[in-house]
């Protein structure tokens, strides 16, 4: 008996192989080759076979050759045995031993350059382990369909793993009562019904077939979702589908297949990583890459009849460059003039002393905010142009704009705005202020109701938290992409909200629109992101905010 018990069985061969090497050098190593189709036949079992010493000359070894693969990254063979006159083996097969290779190269041409056609011997297993099918009795040469129990020749018959009942000549495995190894036999007349045999072939095909198609869903859905998201990551997950599709199209070796999976298995873990950990709500920041924030001299703006006297007329240019959280890089270059800036100043004094009879803060900010708006929205008109622009330019859907919009602001190195002296601030009890400035940090002091306009923001560059959430707001509105400013008594804070799909995270419904809170005062925070400290949305309130569809 062979190895483990398990007989081998001998047979003769046709089949077709391509070379894994693609390079021809006029030789074929056999070691080196798939086989894609086998057409095995003549099978006979062996009582006694050492696949071992067999492996000598040209001969061709493999644990196993796939027939049925329900996924699609591992190559299969097409397997035909013959099995009488009822049907066909299509299983797997194992331990295989291919010897006295015989090459047909007038058939290799007709198939074409990479497909070569060779006949021999082949050796094999049809199975590792013998797993029960269908147990039956037999008494001699018949199959009775029933144990008889007490009869003292009860032997236990297990049909191959791809076959309902066994066709006249076709082998089965029999464990009798007293043997520990199961063996092949040829029964002699073997009496059943005739059932017609079901062909496994077709199931393994439908099988394949079936997980080849929701392979090719998943994937196509994951690059949907890429496509408005990511850009970038989209283009190469689709190159690296497109490598591996041709790999399996044409013979460009083992080398690309695997440089194609991994490259395809790589960014789909990525994909992942990017949905349910950086799309996530968290206290943790992503990490992006660092920008820079330039202001360059004053100089003179172009003068007209009314203002061709005003030695005050000057323009700052301004240059910001960063990163989003999907790396792609961004340059907002624009100016401002320090005429219009002090007229923003003046109309917020203005803004400040008309708001009066106000039941709340929360009242209070809400027309201040609003008023702020309304009066720089002319003047910003040409800043939200580049941010169009540039969405227009990349194709960039909401979401992407709005991340542009959420990154550049968080680029701008903080300010913490006083409606007093700085001196003055450190005298209260908040313990952010006092801690602030012991650090020695920045300090925009003397500004009305400790806010900047959005236009004034983007002339001195100096703003914390309600300061960067009206700009944002601003240039959002302008985009019309609906967005939202919060505020909180408990937190003493302001944040951001946007009414685009981010997933997950701390949100707030305005007449039924999810609007995702986002911190701007430090960089890396995405929507549905703020600190742990205020992420109880119970503890926002809104200001003001709109619905852009």
């Amino acid at each position: 008996m062979s190895e483990k018990g398990i007989p081998y069985i001998k047979a003769k061969f046709t089949g077709l192989f391509k070379r894994n090497n693609s390079k021809h050098d006029g030789k074929y190593v056999f070691s080196d080759i798939k086989w894609t189709y086998l057409h095995i036949y003549d099978c006979e079992k062996l009582e006694e076979f050492d696949a071992v010493s067999q492996k000598t000359g040209d001969y061709w070894f493999s644990k196993q050759i796939y027939s049925t693969r329900f996924w699609p990254f591992r190559s299969k063979t097409e397997i035909f045995i013959p099995k009488g006159t009822d049907g066909v083996f299509t299983g797997d097969i194992f331990n295989v031993l291919i010897k006295n290779i015989k090459l047909n190269h007038e058939k290799s041409s007709f198939f074409g350059k990479d497909w070569h056609e060779a006949s021999g011997d082949i050796y094999f297993r049809v199975t590792t382990q013998v797993k029960p099918k269908i147990e039956k009795s037999i008494d001699d040469n018949k199959v009775s369909g029933v144990n008889i129990v007490g009869a003292p020749t009860k032997k236990t018959v297990y049909f191959p793993s791809n076959s309902s009942v066994p066709s006249k000549n076709t082998p089965v495995v029999i464990l009798q009562d007293n043997q520990s190894a199961p063996i092949l036999v040829e029964p002699p007349v073997v009496q059943v019904s005739p059932t017609p045999m079901s062909t496994s072939g077709n199931i393994g095909k439908w099988g394949q077939w079936f997980w080849n198609i929701i392979s090719l869903l998943i994937f196509g859905i994951i690059l949907y979702y890429l496509w408005p998201t990511n850009r970038m990551l989209f283009y190469i997950l689709l190159g690296a589908g497109a490598l591996w599709l041709l790999s399996r199209v044409v013979n460009l070796g083992g080398f690309f297949r695997a440089i194609g999976s991994l490259a395809l298995f790589g960014f789909i873990a990525y994909f992942l990583f990017n949905i349910f950990y950086k799309t996530s709500s968290g206290s943790v920041p992503v990490k992006t890459r660092d920008g820079n924030v330039k202001i360059f001299p004053p100089k003179p703006k172009p003068t007209d009849d009314t203002k061709r006297s005003d030695p005050n007329n000057v323009s700052t240019e301004k240059e910001v460059n960063w990163f989003d959280f999907q790396d792609l890089h961004y340059t907002a270059r624009y100016e401002t003039g320090e005429l219009e800036f002090k007229e923003s100043i003046s109309g917020q004094e203005e803004l400040r002393a008309s708001i009066t009879n106000v039941n709340s803060s929360l009242e209070f900010y809400t027309r201040f905010y609003n008023g702020l708006n309304r009066m720089d929205e002319p003047k910003i008109k040409a800043i939200a142009k580049i941010f169009s622009d540039s969405a227009s330019k990349k194709n960039m859907d909401a979401l992407q704009t709005a991340e542009m919009v959420i990154t550049f602001i968080q680029e701008i190195p903080y300010y913490l705005v006083h409606d007093e002296s700085c001196d003055k601030a450190i005298a209260t009890n908040n313990r952010f202020m006092v801690d602030y400035h012991r650090e020695g940090k920045p300090c925009l002091p003397f500004i009305t109701a400790g806010v900047q306009s959005p236009y004034e923001f983007l002339h001195n560059l100096k703003g914390d938290c309600d300061t960067r959430s009206l700009l944002g707001y601003a240039i959002l509105s302008q985009l019309n992409i609906a967005s939202s400013v919060w505020v909180s008594e408990a937190y003493g804070h302001s944040i951001l909200g946007v009414a685009v799909p981010a997933g997950n995270g701390i949100f707030k419904s305005i007449n039924g629109v999810k609007h995702y809170g986002v911190e701007l005062t430090a960089k890396g925070f995405r929507l549905g992101m703020v600190a742990p400290e205020n992420a109880n949305p119970n503890n926002w309130e809104i200001t003001l905010y709109n619905n852009h569809s």
